[in-house]
């Protein structure tokens, strides 16, 4: 297969681009996008310049029935591992509530008692939103936490999530932030998922997408 290769360096801000196959523009359906004003959909990029200070929100997933992390919430966790280890991290959110079941943990305390056991000498300091049931109530929950540090010039986000899941997540935090933040910076991290669950979530991805922007509306709204 013939691979081709461009180097293109940008200034900051935020690009929308799409690929050009056989002659058809196409969007990469594992990569963030937006949708614009026409009802078009593009991927988009933000560029942002190297921050001294920045925040990680990592969001849930369902618990497994009998209340331990699914396979899918420990690769969320471990991407997050991974990050902290070669960046400078100041703030950590762990976002999602008890979905599964009231009876077991939330899905953010049982991502912080993962993350204690893999990173046991942490001393990040890490905020828990265990009320929100949605990626929706996720990107709020987490903009409350955020406004309550008061960071200057503006939130450096770094968004954790599987990747059948970020494209949607990104559409939805970038339009919060858009409302609540007057700049910001906002990038995103996918954990791998197998080919297994990547097969079975990516239907369902693609038709939540499809219901993304009507909520969308409501929420903002609000």
């Amino acid at each position: 297969m013939n691979e081709m290769e461009v180097t293109v360096y940008l200034s900051e801000g935020l690009y929308e681009y799409k690929y050009c196959v056989d002659g058809e523009w196409k969007c990469n359906p594992y990569e963030p996008t937006v949708v614009t004003k026409e009802g078009y959909i593009n991927n988009v990029i933000q560029v942002i310049p190297p921050q001294k200070e920045q925040i990680v929100i990592v969001l849930g997933e369902k618990l497994n029935p009998d209340g331990t992390p699914s396979e899918i919430l420990l690769g969320r966790v471990q991407a997050l591992n991974e990050y902290i280890k070669e960046n400078n991290v100041t703030l950590i959110i762990l976002t999602g509530g008890a979905v599964s079941s009231k009876e077991h943990k939330s899905e953010a305390q049982t991502m912080k008692d993962y993350l204690n056991l893999i990173h046991p000498n942490l001393t990040i300091n890490v905020q828990l939103d265990e009320q929100a049931q949605n990626t929706f109530q996720n990107a709020l929950n987490s903009i409350e936490l955020i406004k309550k540090t008061k960071y200057s010039g503006g939130p450096a986000v770094t968004l954790i999530s599987s990747d059948f899941h970020i494209p949607r997540a990104y559409n939805i935090f970038l339009a919060f932030f858009q409302k609540y933040f007057t700049s910001f910076q906002l990038k995103t991290l996918s954990s791998k998922s197998p080919i297994s669950i990547l097969q079975q979530r990516q239907p369902m991805e693609d038709w939540l997408s499809s219901e993304t922007n009507q909520k969308l509306s409501s929420y903002l709204n609000q």
